[in-house]
């Protein structure tokens, strides 16, 4: 048989049924090459919902020593969020199908999620922005004002970057997947955040160490042409593979979902034969 004489009819042995699913990279790299498609439109989706902020941030950068101008950059970075929270819920539902193995219609979907966590995901998203601008705002100012910057300052702002990023990561899973309010989901992002580090400290960080290098360690048009290929969405990927085994290990999502259909199944056919 020679190297290149491929036979495509000849049927092979399949994949078994009840083969264990991959893990780690090999996990990775089949979700990411069977749903590029969703994954690149809905990072699409949410770089345009994004513009009214990453507009804001600009401005306060370039214009940082006009009180006025970085006043006005702040209302219109919190008010952006009416966009950015349900988009980021819409993608995380997205993304987390897509984990799961389920269908997914991708429109359909996208749509049913904005409808149904916009209430939810716009209040999470200005909480969770605020403080992260806020922690940004005082590092940077630390680093511009003092004449030896604190190692130790510096060290909060990053524990306490990481906190409200992970935290934000598990909010937004969360009110995506369950009928909560926003108080407990808060108290239990926290608790998922400290309590299961193993695999909250690389989800946390993968999104920290990635937004970093994007904006400060990467040339703006690079940065642009990254964030247009999908780069937002590919890490919020691998967050997520971090993240939701968490929220599936203390909520038992997809066993509720199960226990549901079966349910709704047994009630339509006792209906169907009377």
């Amino acid at each position: 048989m020679g190297l290149f004489n491929f036979n495509l009819n000849k049927e092979g042995p399949g994949v078994p049924k009840d083969a264990p699913k991959k893990k780690g990279a090999a996990r990775f790299f089949e979700i990411f090459t069977r749903d590029f498609s969703q994954i690149w439109l809905s990072n699409l989706l949410l770089l345009v919902c994004a513009v009214p902020m990453i507009t804001a941030v600009l401005f306060s950068f370039l214009f940082w020593q006009y009180l006025g101008v970085v006043a006005i950059a702040a209302v219109v970075f919190l008010l952006s969020n009416v966009l950015l929270g349900p988009a980021l819920a819409s993608m995380h539902t997205i993304l987390v199908k897509q984990l799961c193995d389920e269908p997914c219609f991708f429109w359909h979907e996208y749509k049913k999620a904005w409808k149904s966590c916009w209430k939810q995901a716009i209040p999470v998203s200005m909480l969770f922005s605020a403080i992260c601008g806020m922690e940004c705002a005082a590092g940077i100012i630390h680093l511009l004002t003092a004449e030896k910057p604190s190692a130790i300052l510096l060290g909060m702002v990053l524990l306490g970057l990481y906190i409200a990023v992970t935290s934000w990561l598990y909010a937004t899973i969360q009110l995506t997947q369950m009928d909560m309010k926003i108080g407990p989901m808060l108290k239990n992002s926290l608790l998922l955040t400290m309590g299961f580090l193993k695999r909250s400290l690389p989800a946390g960080l993968v999104i920290l160490v990635s937004v970093t290098v994007l904006v400060g360690f990467i040339p703006w048009p690079i940065t642009f042409l990254l964030a247009m290929v999908g780069v937002p969405a590919i890490v919020a990927l691998v967050a997520d593979m971090w993240a939701w085994p968490v929220i599936e290990q203390v909520f038992h999502i997809s066993e509720l979902r199960a226990e549901r259909r079966e349910k709704q199944r047994a009630e339509e056919e006792a209906a169907a034969q009377v």
